[in-house]
């Protein structure tokens, strides 16, 4: 593991900026000054380097308006898609898994969520759904089976219901 240092510039009378919040007061650190940033801003990458001395990488970041970035209209679809298609829950234990390679970590969060909401929860079906895929691929195929099946009678089970409300 290594230590890194970022800092970022923020100019915040720009219009669209990413938003944010100061935390120093309630940091256990109180020599830093800590911020917190929406979920998807945008930053631009100005300089990096690595200090030798203090065996210490710096970041030096500049926060930039959304707007300012064109994305490519396929992008756009599949962001759009997959915001539609799962929770914020779910989405942030996919983003877990596959862009930070947190595979391992993301079956906990599961499994923690997991003891924690109710039965009829709108994101169960979805939970273990992604759940068996991460234990598919690891190899575990028996407890991949057993989410796939539970996901699936769960949703056998909605859809039966909506039906007979539906009639």
């Amino acid at each position: 593991m290594q230590r890194v240092l970022f800092e970022i510039s923020l100019n915040t009378s720009l219009q669209d900026m990413a938003v944010f919040a100061e935390l120093e007061h309630y940091t256990h650190f109180r020599e830093e000054r800590e911020v917190l940033f929406d979920f998807n801003s945008l930053f631009n990458v100005t300089h990096v380097e690595y200090d030798p001395f203090d065996h210490i990488w710096s970041v030096k970041m500049n926060a930039i308006a959304k707007s300012s970035i064109k994305e490519h209209p396929y992008l756009s679809t599949i962001r759009e898609m997959f915001v539609q298609n799962h929770s914020a829950t779910v989405a942030f234990g996919i983003a877990m898994a596959y862009g930070f390679e947190k595979k391992q970590q993301v079956i906990r969060y599961f499994d923690q969520i997991l003891l924690t909401l109710p039965p009829y929860h709108v994101d169960l079906p979805d939970i273990l759904e992604q759940r068996a895929i991460l234990y598919q691929e690891k190899g575990e195929n028996k407890m991949a089976l057993n989410d796939y099946e539970r996901a699936l009678e769960i949703r056998r089970q909605r859809i039966q219901e909506t039906l007979l409300r539906i009639a």
